[in-house]
This record gives structure tokens, sequence and C-alpha cells, in this order.
């Protein structure tokens, strides 16, 4: 599974287009406190299935694909906008698989960090976390459509 998971990220580009992400998205002196409920609704323009836990402070989807179980959250604190995933296969719960962006970006390049100030995007207004979370999903559509694509076969 994780060289799939490799194969995946390297066709998508993920390194570089979080790498570049980051860059863009990297005033820290200006990070925004945002409210809940807007990041909600902009999160739910893109997936309505994601659902806040306000145990854990993220927005989490949860969906079956074949003999795997799928979860992905997303988490905002103090400017930083977290996306972290966690795959298991029902048959093996002990063997999962768990990352965030960062993680998946040294797959690709165990240097990622040498690259980018900050680990995680941030967010200086309403609008710079629309267009941070609307590259997020274009990667995790990327990753999903190719991710099925590569299970099916």
């Amino acid at each position: 599974m994780g060289n799939k998971i490799r194969d995946i990220l390297k066709l998508i580009s993920y390194d570089k287009k979080f790498t570049d992400m980051c860059n863009r998205y990297s005033d820290w002196d200006h990070a925004a406190n945002l409210n809940r409920k807007d990041i909600g609704r902009l999160i739910n323009n893109h997936d309505s299935e994601f659902n806040y836990i306000s145990r854990d402070r993220v927005f989490m989807k949860e969906f079956p694909y074949k003999d795997y179980t799928i979860r992905f959250f997303i988490s905002y604190r103090d400017g930083l906008i977290g996306f972290g995933y966690l795959i298991w296969k029902e048959a093996e719960s002990h063997k999962y698989y768990k990352g965030n962006m960062l993680t998946l970006a040294k797959i690709l390049d165990t240097n990622i960090r040498d690259h980018i100030s900050y680990s995680a995007p941030i967010a200086t207004s309403l609008k710079d976390f629309e267009n941070i979370i609307s590259e997020i999903f274009n990667l995790y559509d990327s990753f999903e459509q190719k991710f099925k694509n590569n299970m099916d076969t």
C-alpha cells in the first residue's frame, strides 16, 4: 500500500504543489483567527460529508472503500490549516497508514522542511482560507481518483 500511495503522490506532483502552497501562504505574523462556522461553510462547499467533531476540534469525513476505511481530517488553528488522513483495512485494524500534508510530502522529498517556512499553509483571511482549502480539495480529488483507479486494477 505504501508504494501505491507514493506512486500516486508522484503522479500528481504532490510535493511541488504542497511546497508552492506553503510558500505562498506563509505570513505567520498576520495569521487570521477565523470563525468555525465560516470555515465549516467553506469546507462543506467542497464536500458536504465533512462534519465538525467538537471533541477533537476538527472537521472529519469517514467512508468505506472496498476492504478499507478512509478517514480525512481538516483542522484550523492559529492560521495553520491541517489536512490529515487515516487509512486501514478492516481485517487488519492494527495496521494503518496515517499522516498529514507534510508527511505526504516527505514521502517524495525527505528534505521538504528545507523548502518551506511552516509545515502547513497559513491563512491571513477568510479569502486565503477559501483559496487554500480549494487547493487542498483539488489535491484530494486528484489523489482520490488515482487511488480508486489504482485499487480497481
